[in-house]
């Protein structure tokens, strides 16, 4: 984590390559600026991942609870087939 700071704020202290318009407002707010725009990137990258692995384990929790439900519904048909069956008999 230091070592992607550390090269974030060398990037953006020694390239041309980022645009003044982006380097201006950060370099006025000096070290702020720089971590504020460490963070952004960091937020950026992780949220979209975050994204991802929720949308996985949320489809995993409804493949699950829809095997469930499924299983449940077989269940009660037998149960209800087997009382039939039964008051049948018995009446």
């Amino acid at each position: 984590m230091r070592f992607t700071i550390s090269s974030l704020i060398c990037l953006l202290a020694a390239t041309d390559g980022i645009p003044e318009t982006w380097v201006d407002p950060i370099a006025r707010l000096g070290a702020t600026g720089v971590l504020g725009a460490v963070l952004l990137i960091l937020i950026c990258r992780t949220i979209p991942t975050m994204v991802k692995e929720f949308r996985e384990t949320l489809d995993s929790i409804c493949e699950q609870h829809d095997k469930w439900e499924a299983i449940r519904h077989d269940d009660q048909v037998r149960l209800e087939k087997l009382i039939g069956d039964l008051e049948r008999r018995n009446g």
